[in-house]
């Protein structure tokens, strides 16, 4: 989109590395064109923040809606949308695939446990695809060495999400949900409502050596670990490079109604793998790992009163009855293939492990799981953005909306041509 220079002074700067200071938004940066009255945040659990800042206290359906989620700091706090909109509807839920956001993020009406989707909102933020292309068989298979489906091999299932791609089911799903989404928004606002897709983050840096002989999954299964190689990395970015590509066409069948916002540079130097690993408390990893205790922001989130810190609430170890069994989260085999442990993992079983990571799957959403499992979101969270990822993505997303905005500014105030 190209947007004419003397406009250029509302455009949200967007610095592509971030440094050791994170500074996402300089002061008065984050201010629109126009007020948003409304707006609606939906997808799945990278829009609903899993892992990042404080687990909401209520949520019976474990959608995991944490207070560091880019939709969240995107309404409020610093850094976050000016002025700030009126009213803004959280409905995106941990595990949600494409049927299960058509059932439960548009309704219109309160339900327990579901948010409204809303009055009339201007504008929805969606982050979809990532469970209907088998994202947690890829996690559990390829990095924690749990064969799920029971057999399949960490090159399977990465072959199976790509053929998930190309398949009609996804397709014509993705297309489905931007259409339907598309239709109730012009009814309740016409031509001003719009649509921001989200694409996801590659998860490594394919090209360093030192994660060759690394894998995260030690304890967690009896089977043969599943070594991040070059190669391996390199193939489960290229399934998130083309689940993103595949996004944005998507989108492209829409032109007039949606964007599609690409902020996987953004993580560039921030991934697992860019230095030495298993590191699960580097703080510059924008990706949380199971053992994950420290994720600093360097914004103010308007929890600081409460929480009384600004770094996550509830993100070491995990506390259960009667059920611990410390275990090692990682090793990093030597030359003679003798793997050592590198650091110690979160203080639960690993039949809780397997159990709560195999339940992230959008039929387990829909009905209350208690505090216990509840409790597992620690778990749940992983290879999910950390706080500092989030506000990356946050920052794409208000910069396509000054986009979209000031497009629609130029287009209103040019004059006619004349035809005769």
């Amino acid at each position: 989109m190209v947007i004419q220079h003397l406009f250029l002074v509302y455009i949200l700067p967007l610095s592509l590395a971030f440094g050791q200071n994170l500074s996402v938004l300089a002061p008065n940066s984050s201010y629109l064109p126009k007020a948003i009255t409304e707006w609606t945040a939906m997808g799945d659990s990278y829009a609903s923040g899993i892992g990042a800042g404080a687990r909401p206290q209520y949520d019976p359906n474990l959608c995991f809606r944490y207070s560091n989620a880019y939709p969240e700091i995107l309404q409020s706090g610093q850094g976050s949308l000016r002025p700030n909109p009126g009213r803004y509807n959280f409905v995106a839920c941990s595990g949600a695939k494409f049927a299960e956001i058509l059932v439960h993020q548009l309704d219109q009406h309160d339900r327990p446990g579901w948010p409204a989707w809303g009055t009339a909102p201007e504008f929805v933020t969606i982050t979809m695809g990532g469970n209907d292309i088998g994202i947690l068989p890829l996690v559990l298979t390829c990095i924690y060495s749990i064969k799920v489906p029971f057999g399949k091999e960490c090159d399977d299932v990465i072959q199976q999400g790509f053929e998930n791609l190309d398949s009609d089911e996804f397709k014509d799903g993705l297309a489905d949900v931007i259409r339907t989404v598309r239709d109730q928004g012009r009814r309740q606002q016409g031509s001003n409502f719009h649509i921001f897709v989200t694409g996801y983050a590659q998860f490594f840096n394919s090209e360093t050596s030192q994660c060759n002989g690394v894998t995260f999954g030690a304890g967690l299964s009896l089977l043969p670990a599943q070594y991040l190689t070059r190669d391996r990395r390199r193939r489960m970015n290229q399934l998130a490079v083309a689940l993103n590509r595949l996004l944005e066409t998507a989108v492209g069948l829409f032109p007039d109604d949606v964007t599609y916002v690409d902020y996987d540079a953004l993580f560039e130097g921030h991934r697992f793998c860019d230095r030495f690993e298993p590191n699960a408390n580097d703080d510059e990893t924008w990706f949380f790992a199971l053992s994950t205790t420290s994720d600093p922001t360097n914004q103010a989130t308007g929890l600081e009163g409460v929480h009384g810190t600004n770094r996550t609430e509830g993100a070491g170890a995990l506390s259960l009855p009667n059920k611990t069994l410390p275990f090692a989260a990682g090793l990093l085999a030597d030359d003679q293939g003798v793997s050592t442990p590198r650091h110690v993992l979160i203080n639960v079983s690993r039949a809780q492990t397997i159990s709560a990571l195999s339940a992230v799957d959008g039929n387990s959403m829909g009905q209350p799981k208690g505090e216990e499992n509840a409790a597992l979101g620690n778990i749940w969270r992983v290879f999910h953005p950390k706080s500092r990822g989030h506000q990356a993505i946050r920052s794409a997303v208000i910069q396509a909306v000054h986009d979209v905005q000031l497009s629609r500014s130029v287009a209103a105030t040019k004059p006619l041509q004349d035809t005769s």
